[in-house]
């Protein structure tokens, strides 16, 4: 299940808010040894699938956010699997049901393993 980290109450104005979801437990469809980890990270893929996620997005829209446009950064870890997801801006969005609507949305993306560390993508998102 994931969560939202609420930020904290000491923020100075002016300073961006950031608010994250983590994943605490994913059950994997294959095992991390039988999984191909022997490439790069696909960013082009991860862009597609970002980008479809990012249509998506719009769903998550209501009358008090039509014409916003924002970034979420996703952390992917080598099993491809989206591990967080950080509503960078608007700020005004944390803590919403809209931010975790996009939460929701980008922690359900998936891209090819690769091997290495963690990777952190961000994608902009815009409600019409």
């Amino acid at each position: 299940m994931a969560a939202c980290l609420e930020p904290k109450k000491t923020v100075p104005a002016g300073a961006p808010v950031l608010c994250e979801r983590k994943i605490a437990a994913v059950t994997q469809p294959e095992s991390p040894s039988t999984a191909d980890r022997s490439n790069e990270f696909d960013r082009k893929a991860a862009l597609e699938v970002l980008s479809e996620a990012a249509l998506k997005a719009r769903d998550c829209s209501t009358s008090a956010t039509s014409k916003t446009a924002g970034t979420v950064a996703i952390q992917y870890e080598g099993d491809g699997v989206a591990h967080s997801v950080v509503v960078e801006r608007p700020g005004a969005l944390c803590g919403t049901e809209v931010e975790r609507c996009l939460q929701d949305i980008f922690l359900a993306t998936r891209v090819p393993p690769f091997r290495g560390t963690p990777i952190t993508v961000h994608k902009s998102f815009s409600f019409p």
